[in-house]
């Protein structure tokens, strides 16, 4: 980024370096104030907001036949807030159901409302972690309603429909481009302050070259690009990233950790 990585110190090991946060913004302070802490320049380039059904009529009826299955899987914290949210609303029959959380967030997420967890996967926070369980395999006959953002991916209910589980999903809020413009984004690249991207989500990975466009794109797939997921390892490469590297999983705790053993390794690397 600059000089100031001359000034590095054990206690501040991000010093000199510039990452950008692109998660939404009401998701982006844990990360973004950890990189600080640590001597980095955190970036906010939010490249998604999470907002409200713009029509929810489907989704208040499949509310109101909660009483009819027997899991509710939550497939991230968003998923639970604006879940619980129309839920309320509506006053629905939610007690009877047992929780699944797809991750360790949304389990935390699913506890600070009052509820318990009754499956989650120990380690990795994936679909695919989670259908490993056996309390995912044994599903013959069972109802299943999956609560998530509108077109989000297909592998979960795929995989339960085909071990014998009846499966809807509870649609409970939609992602959207955030307005952030490529003045922005522009001005961050021509400064040489972007050393490395964050990035958890493939659509947020998709807006982020969209808003580049043909211009910037060439010099965004050169730049670092840290991703929560191998899935969305595969789909940096397709759009043309040549430095990616991946989380174990795309909590916020498993990309910090990530960041600061990319920037030992840049350190390592120079000296």
């Amino acid at each position: 980024m600059n000089s100031e990585r001359n000034n590095f110190s054990s206690e501040r090991p991000l010093t000199g370096f510039g990452i950008a946060v692109t998660r939404a913004q009401h998701q982006a302070e844990w990360l973004s104030r950890k990189i600080e802490e640590a001597g980095g320049h955190a970036i906010r380039l939010p490249m998604l907001e999470i907002r409200e059904p713009q029509n929810s009529s489907r989704l208040d009826v499949l509310l109101d036949r909660l009483q009819e299955f027997d899991i509710a899987i939550f497939v991230s914290a968003n998923a639970v807030q604006y879940g619980l949210a129309r839920i309320r609303a509506r006053g629905a029959a939610f007690t009877h159901l047992k929780l699944a959380a797809i991750g360790r967030k949304t389990g935390t997420a699913l506890r600070a409302c009052g509820h318990s967890v009754d499956i989650c996967p120990p380690q990795e926070y994936t679909s695919e972690a989670l259908l490993e369980l056996d309390a995912m395999r044994l599903v013959q006959g069972h109802r299943i309603v999956i609560f998530r953002g509108e077109e989000g991916r297909e592998l979960l209910a795929q995989t339960l429909q085909a071990r014998g589980a009846v499966v809807e999903y509870a649609e409970v809020y939609r992602r959207v481009m955030s307005p952030i413009n490529s003045t922005a984004l522009r001005r961050n690249l021509d400064r040489g302050l972007v050393d490395l991207i964050t990035m958890t989500s493939a659509e947020g990975l998709r807006n982020l070259v969209d808003l580049g466009g043909t211009e910037l794109k060439s010099r965004l797939c050169q730049i670092p690009l840290l991703v929560g997921s191998q899935r969305l390892l595969q789909v940096a490469h397709n759009l043309g990233f040549t430095n990616v590297l991946a989380a174990r999983d795309p909590s916020d705790e498993a990309m910090f950790g990530a960041i600061l053993q990319w920037a030992a390794e840049r350190r390592a690397i120079r000296h």
